[in-house]
């Protein structure tokens, strides 16, 4: 039996872990160390001799609201990600209501992967059709990025069909709050041991707790509809 007090809960708090994030403050040390040296200008000899040992670097601050317009941005692309499954999912829970269909409605999600990735380039193919088309024939393609790419687009179809088929056995309700906080950690952990643009102890502090925020609130959402 679902109960809608927590899913509310944990809907709200997931917000909230959200908003936590946007006080982190992001930029790699040396650059804003390297920024606020440039910007001191009470001594030439300063300027000169940094300009000298390297080039400047076009360090630029992000506004909080160019922040807030991506975050906007992120929430109104997570909300296309999650309904992209959703298709699948609502046949595979509601299998019985297929069952006068012949051949019957498989209730495995690996089943729905190959339609499901046969859509989606479909729609790639014809929307970077219109670019080109838009481009006039004259497409910007960064080639150090095109294996990246194939290598990216290949753990996203894993990630993507075991979702998939996790939402075939576990409900979507459940599934989708635990592979959201995944990457979102993930991510995080790479911006500040490997990338480094997120770091000192403040920052540490609020990427913790908006990660328990977070966590707390995909157990409230996978309590809500617990039997």
């Amino acid at each position: 039996m679902s109960n809608s007090a927590l899913n509310y809960a944990g809907v709200v708090i997931a917000i909230l872990s959200g908003a936590i994030t946007l006080f982190i403050r992001i930029g790699k040390k040396e650059d804003l160390e390297h920024q606020s040296l440039v910007n001191l200008e009470d001594s030439t000899t300063i300027n000169t001799s940094i300009d000298a040992e390297q080039p400047q670097k076009n360090v630029k601050k992000v506004s909080f609201q160019m922040r807030i317009i991506g975050y906007i941005l992120a929430i109104v692309a997570g909300l296309f990600f999650g309904l992209n499954v959703s298709p699948t999912t609502y046949i595979i829970q509601h299998n019985d209501d297929y069952q006068d269909y012949k051949p019957k409605v498989s209730k495995n999600g690996l089943n729905y992967v190959f339609p499901h990735y046969t859509g989606i380039l479909l729609t790639s193919f014809f929307y970077y059709v219109i670019y080109i088309i838009a481009k006039k024939n004259k497409p910007h393609i960064d080639i150090q990025s095109i294996l990246p790419a194939f290598i990216s687009g290949s753990m996203w179809g894993i990630a993507q069909a075991a979702l998939i088929y996790a939402n075939g056995i576990l409900g979507q309700s459940i599934s989708f709050p635990l592979v959201s906080v995944g990457p979102a950690v993930i991510a995080g952990l790479w911006s500040i041991f490997y990338i480094k643009d997120i770091y000192g102890w403040k920052n540490y502090l609020i990427f913790t707790v908006g990660t328990v925020i977070r966590t707390v609130a995909c157990v409230l959402i996978a309590l809500s509809d617990k039997n």
